[in-house]
């Protein structure tokens, strides 16, 4: 599934990866990120209680899209998101341990989102490539390296990596806003 590197190879790829995670890279993908948490509060319901996590767990990865890959037809980004949204579904069972073990030679659910996803990075790439457009975006800085590590296989392992990660700041997000709730409620009863 995804590529192992390791060693210098693994040390290559992420001093390639990492000028485009740095804030000031990424600022530049500030309005589309605003857009997608503007979308995400529209649908946070007034006055009624609400799960915030998966309202979150689709302005993340849109984010992620739009600073990876510069998205911004609202139709491509939904292919994006739901491609992703089901490669993460399928990694969360314990079938994915065990194939990441090497005790799970085949499995299915978990193959088929991994290489869907990997279909549309690699369609992505192919078109870059064909028409010579270049972005400011995680995959533009990629496919500007010259490097010998960064084979079209580690790439795309490294863009559909990287669009999974979303996950982690949902979450981060989610806490931050479940404790904020929580102060400012005891703040407010406390004030009475």
């Amino acid at each position: 599934m995804l590529n192992q590197l390791s060693g210098e190879q693994h040390r290559a790829v992420s001093r390639l990866m990492i000028p485009a995670l740095r804030g000031d890279h990424l600022s530049a993908h500030r309005a589309a990120t605003a857009a997608a948490a503007q979308r995400m509060a529209h649908a946070c319901p007034v006055g009624n209680p609400f799960r915030l996590l998966p309202l979150l767990d689709t302005a993340a990865p849109e984010a992620n899209v739009s600073a990876c890959l510069s998205v911004d037809d609202p139709r491509v980004m939904h292919t994006w998101t739901k491609a992703i949204a089901r490669l993460r579904q399928s990694t969360m069972r314990p079938a994915v341990m065990a194939c990441a073990l090497g005790m799970l030679p085949w499995w299915p659910t978990g193959h088929r989102a991994w290489r869907a996803c990997l279909h549309l990075v690699h369609e992505e790439v192919a078109r870059r490539r064909r028409t010579g457009a270049t972005h400011d975006d995680v995959l533009g800085l990629l496919l500007a390296s010259d490097s010998e590590e960064l084979t079209n296989e580690v790439l795309c392992d490294q863009i559909v990596f990287y669009l999974l990660a979303a996950k982690a700041p949902a979450l981060t997000a989610a806490w931050v806003v479940e404790r904020g709730a929580r102060t400012l409620g005891r703040l407010a009863t406390a004030g009475r």
